[in-house]
């Protein structure tokens, strides 16, 4: 769905509601939907983890933030 949002806003006004882009896409059209999500996971590699795809992108940003604050706690302790 990030994927969508990504492209297009985050909200989509139809009539006077306001919804979520993604969400209303996959209702109103999957199969486009699919597509999209297709598209995205073919742009970049991704692993299922418990039943949700993940871009492996996304998954050594966080990683490599967590890595940075375990370094960061560590020189705090050093300095301590």
């Amino acid at each position: 769905m990030e994927f969508i949002n990504s492209c297009y806003n985050a909200e989509t006004k139809v009539a006077f509601l306001t919804v979520d882009t993604a969400s209303a896409v996959k209702e109103l059209d999957p199969v486009a939907f699919d597509m999209a999500m297709d598209e995205y996971f073919m742009e970049d590699a991704h692993v299922e983890i418990n039943g949700k795809l993940y871009c492996l992108g996304t998954i050594e940003q966080w990683v490599e933030e967590q890595l940075a604050a375990l370094q960061n706690e560590t020189k705090k302790g050093a300095i301590a």
